[in-house]
This record gives C-alpha cells, sequence and structure tokens, in this order.
C-alpha cells in the first residue's frame, strides 16, 4: 500500500470514527430524553460507523449494506475471540429495526442498549488498534 493511499485510509476512517462518536453522544441525550426508539437507531449508526471505519482501513472502502455489516463483524468478533461481539451484531441490528417498528418495552431496550454499548467499545478498539498498527508499518 503507498503512502498517499495509507493517507487517504486514514483519514476517511477517522471520519468514521468521528460520526461513530457524534452518533453515541447523541444516542445518549435521547435516551436521556425517553427517546428510545430514536436512541437505538443513533447507536445503530454508532455501530455501522466504527464497522465502517474497520473497513475503511482494512479494503479501503466503507461497507455496503446490511449483510456486509454482518459479515465483518462477525469477522471482527472471530479475529478478537470475543463471542458476546458476535450476539451483540444482532442486538444492534435489532435496535435498529426497533427504530421502524418500535416493538420494544423500555425494560428489554436497556438491555439491548448495555449490550450495544459493550459491542462499541470492542469495536472502538479494534479500530485503534488497528490504526496503530497500519500506522507503526507506515
Amino acid at each position: 500500500m503507498s503512502r498517499p493511499d495509507i493517507q487517504a485510509r486514514l483519514e476517511l476512517s477517522l471520519r468514521y470514527e468521528r460520526r461513530a462518536l457524534d452518533y453515541q453522544a447523541n444516542s445518549a441525550e435521547l435516551l436521556r430524553r425517553g427517546e428510545l426508539a430514536k436512541a437505538g437507531e443513533m447507536l445503530w449508526g454508532a455501530f455501522v460507523s466504527y464497522l465502517n471505519a474497520v473497513a475503511v482501513l482494512l479494503r479501503g472502502e466503507p461497507l455496503r449494506g446490511h449483510g456486509e455489516v454482518r459479515k465483518l463483524g462477525r469477522q471482527v468478533a472471530i479475529a478478537r475471540g470475543d463471542r458476546e461481539l458476535h450476539e451483540y451484531i444482532t442486538t444492534a441490528e435489532a435496535m435498529h429495526a426497533n427504530f421502524y417498528h418500535e416493538f420494544m418495552g423500555k425494560e428489554e431496550f436497556m438491555e439491548y442498549y448495555g449490550r450495544a454499548l459493550r459491542a462499541l467499545a470492542s469495536l472502538r478498539q479494534t479500530f485503534i488498534e488497528l490504526r496503530e498498527a497500519i500506522l507503526s508499518q507506515a
């Protein structure tokens, strides 16, 4: 990979990370206001943004659709040996569906929300480690 290509990937991945952090902050505010469906959708956006950041670092382009999101999420979970992350992919996607159909009660939503936050922490750590590995090779 050439130096300009590495730099472009790093810059784009950082934009996705900033987006993920913004979505996560928006999610916390929406949760505080009791807007659960919107809070879950923002968390889904953060989840996908971190996976896009990882995808950009690995392959130079973001993901295209839910199938690719699930596939990369599974690959990251396996690579990290993180069974919980693998399970939380479904959790995050359920929160996305809840935005449109509002089928979750508050108790169930809060359980899913906690799981999704743990998944985000794992994805963020994956992103940081991958970015550092790329920087050390550049």
